[in-house]
């Protein structure tokens, strides 16, 4: 009878001590979150609107210590939103968007990843080039 109660045990040590090191890795992950956007997502967002502005698009770039918009209008009405977030509980990055047709008053949102494949990456390891390479396909495939 004593067997299974110190399975039950190493059961639930292991589960407080993963539960710890995935609290102390969250909190780090979380004090490198203002430095993302400002130091990865923002420059990049900065970058893409002076591209835009070649090609008649105004970009508005709006930044935070937890997220980063920018807003692209043509013509008068606003063709794209493209938004870095993070999950409040995990620090976990994700892409927002939100388009229209311009000739439909709906509106679109989906979410989306900022990486194919496996997803146990942190904000430390998403670069600029990768905001832009993520933006400009997102771009692409709902404004044609």
């Amino acid at each position: 009878m004593s067997d299974w109660k110190s399975d039950m045990e190493g059961f639930f040590h292991e589960k407080q001590k993963k539960a710890q090191v995935d609290e102390d890795k969250l909190k780090e992950t979380k004090s490198g979150v203002a430095t993302f956007f400002s130091a990865v997502v923002i420059p990049a967002l900065e970058e893409i609107k002076t591209e835009l502005e070649k090609y008649q698009r105004k970009g508005n770039v709006f930044g935070g210590i937890d997220s980063a918009s920018i807003v692209i209008s043509y013509k008068g009405y606003t063709e794209f939103t493209y938004s870095i977030k993070v999950h409040p509980g995990t620090a976990f990055p994700y892409s927002e968007i939100h388009f229209r047709n311009p000739l439909e008053v709906k509106t679109y949102k989906a979410e989306g990843i900022l990486r194919t494949g496996s997803q146990d990456y942190s904000i430390a390891q998403i670069t600029k080039e990768e905001i832009i390479k993520h933006f400009l396909s997102d771009y692409k495939r709902h404004i044609r």
